[in-house]
C-alpha cells in the first residue's frame, strides 16, 4: 500500500523519526503528504542514541565526548534537513530533539503528544537470507499505541 493510500483521514496528530537517512527523508516526506493533506499537527523527532555511548565505557573521556558530539551534530543536521523540507513543502512542524534509546523517546512523545500515527524509514538488513526491519523500526511497532507507517 502507497503511503497516500492509507486511511481515509484524518489523522489529527503524526509523528515522524528521522536519523538523516535515505530512508528517514521518505518518512519525513510521507508525513509532509499526510500533514497537508489531513491539515495534521506535525511531529519531526530525532533521537541522540546513548546506548551507543555505552561502546566508550573503556575510552577516555575525550573519545566519549567527541563521539557524544558526533551523534548530537548528526541529530541536528537531520532535523534542520527537516526544516528545510518543511519550508519548502509549506508544512508547519515541531523539531523535537530527544536523548536516550530511540525507540522509547518515539513512542513516548508519540505518547505525550496524542498522536494517531507515526512514520519511520524501514532499515534493510539480511539474517539467514531474510530481509528484516531495523532494531529501532521493529521495537517502535511492537511498543506504539497508535498507528505506524514503516516507509521503505
Amino acid at each position: 500500500m502507497a503511503a497516500e493510500d492509507l486511511g481515509s483521514g484524518p489523522f489529527h496528530t503524526i509523528v515522524v523519526s528521522t536519523d538523516g537517512t535515505p530512508f528517514s527523508a521518505r518518512a519525513v516526506a510521507a508525513g509532509f503528504r499526510f500533514a497537508k493533506r489531513d491539515h495534521a499537527k506535525l511531529i519531526i523527532i530525532s533521537v541522540v542514541d546513548t546506548t551507543v555511548l555505552s561502546d566508550f565505557v573503556g575510552a577516555g573521556a575525550k573519545e566519549r565526548e567527541k563521539a557524544e558530539r558526533e551523534l548530537e551534530a548528526n541529530a541536528e543536521e537531520a532535523l534542520a534537513a527537516a526544516g528545510k523540507m518543511a519550508g519548502r513543502e509549506g508544512v508547519d512542524a515541531e523539531l523535537i530533539i530527544k536523548r536516550g534509546r530511540p525507540h522509547i523517546e518515539i513512542v513516548t512523545v508519540a505518547g505525550q503528544a496524542e498522536a494517531d500515527l507515526i512514520i519511520l524509514g524501514k532499515r534493510s538488513g539480511y539474517r539467514a537470507g531474510r530481509r528484516l526491519l531495523g532494531n529501532v523500526t521493529q521495537r517502535v511497532l511492537e511498543d506504539a499505541d497508535c498507528s505506524v507507517l514503516i516507509v521503505s
